[in-house]
């Protein structure tokens, strides 16, 4: 819609890492901050696999799969200790 491959991109890029600041809504500044910031980088690389497979289902898949384990590990990890 933007005609420009890099700005889709970014904008993707940019959504995607802004859930990840909102998720656990805490108000803290600074953790948002960093929540914000800390996926943007993968989040690029993903939205650029995308643009090369064109498939979206086994990415959903394994973001699917990385967020049961770490809320398997958020589960099991006190219970090891």
């Amino acid at each position: 819609m933007s005609g420009s491959t890099g700005f889709a991109v970014a904008v993707v890029a940019f959504s995607w890492s802004f859930q990840h600041a909102v998720m656990p809504l805490t108000f803290d500044p600074h953790f948002m901050l960093y929540r914000l910031l800390a996926p943007i980088a993968h989040s690029t690389f993903i939205t650029l696999v995308y643009l090369r497979v064109r498939r979206i289902l086994p990415l959903a898949t394994a973001h699917w799969l990385m967020d049961g384990a770490s809320v398997l590990i958020g589960i099991l990890w006190p219970l090891l200790r």
